[in-house]
């Protein structure tokens, strides 16, 4: 177990929630690699999909989870990041790991303490979702 540390700090749900969306944009984005992997793989935006629903929910456990352990243990979380390398951190095939959505949430709660965002970091997150959804249809990745 990790211990607490003396202070809470307050990592915000509300900015957290944003990581899973981005990471679904992603998983979308990654369209041709998972349609050779998976055969159950379906990116239709629909409330049938329960494939992408459940990718969804995954995600947005994991932020929650997150929020839950940094909340109280961030300072003291460094002194296990040697052992990270015992941890297979890929999620069930997907081109996703563990790590990178833990990071990201301490940089989006790091944003969040910037008080705004730059124009750069919008434009460059507006600039990247346009380009995934207007990749052409090759057999590349």
């Amino acid at each position: 177990m990790i211990p607490k540390g003396n202070n809470e700090n307050k990592f915000s749900l509300k900015h957290s929630l944003i990581i899973p969306f981005v990471f679904l944009i992603q998983y979308i984005g990654e369209n041709k690699f998972y349609l050779r992997e998976n055969i159950i793989h379906n990116i239709d935006l629909v409330p049938s999909n329960f494939y992408l629903l459940s990718k969804l929910i995954f995600l947005i456990l994991v932020v929650i989870i997150c929020q839950d352990i940094f909340k109280s243990r961030v300072e003291n979380i460094i002194n296990y990041f040697p052992f990270m390398f015992l941890i297979v951190g890929t999620y069930s095939g997907m081109n996703l790991n563990i790590y990178l959505i833990v990071f990201s949430f301490l940089g989006i709660q790091s944003l969040k303490e910037r008080s705004s965002f730059k124009k750069l970091d919008i434009v460059y997150f507006l600039l990247s979702t346009f380009w995934i959804f207007n990749t052409p249809n090759n057999n590349y990745f």
